[in-house]
C-alpha cells in the first residue's frame, strides 16, 4: 500500500498525458483495495479492532472501503473528465457524504463504557 502511495507524486506529473489519468485512477483503486484488504485482516480475520465497534460496523467499513475505489473507477472511465469546477464539487460532494459516515461506525468508541469499581 505504501509502494502505491509513493508512486502518487510520478503519477499526478504525467496526468495531463493521455495516460497519465488511467495510472493516476489504477493508483488510487490499488491503494483503497489495499486499505481494504488490511482492514478485513485486521478487523475480521484477526480481530484487532477494539471489542466496542461490533462486527456489522466492521463489515460496513470493509464494503465502503471496497466499493469506493469501484465507484472512481466508474467515475474516471464515464464520458468526458469533468472540468477542474466539478471534480471539485464531486469530491466535496463524497467528503460531506464520507465524513459523517465514518463518524457513524467511530462513534462506539468516542464514549467507551467503563468497568464499574467495586466497593474499596
Amino acid at each position: 500500500m505504501l509502494a502505491s502511495v509513493a508512486l502518487v507524486p510520478c503519477a499526478t506529473q504525467i496526468v495531463g498525458r493521455s495516460a497519465g489519468i488511467i495510472l493516476y485512477a489504477s493508483l488510487v483503486i490499488l491503494i483503497g483495495l489495499s486499505m481494504a484488504a488490511i482492514w478485513g485482516y485486521a478487523s475480521l480475520v484477526n480481530d484487532l479492532v477494539s471489542s466496542q465497534v461490533s462486527r456489522g460496523s466492521r463489515w460496513f467499513q470493509l464494503t465502503f472501503m471496497v466499493v469506493t475505489p469501484v465507484v472512481f473507477l466508474v467515475l474516471v472511465n464515464i464520458g468526458p473528465l469533468p472540468s477542474s469546477a466539478a471534480a471539485t464539487c464531486v469530491l466535496a460532494g463524497l467528503f460531506l457524504i464520507g465524513g459523517p459516515m465514518r463518524m457513524w461506525i467511530l462513534r462506539p468508541l468516542e464514549n467507551p463504557r467503563r468497568p464499574t469499581k467495586g466497593p474499596t
